[in-house]
């Protein structure tokens, strides 16, 4: 579930940025 909170972590500040 780690990988899953980072990839969306990371997705989610490139989408906002």
């Amino acid at each position: 579930m780690s990988l899953l909170f980072c990839f969306l972590h990371f997705f989610f500040h490139c989408f906002l940025t």
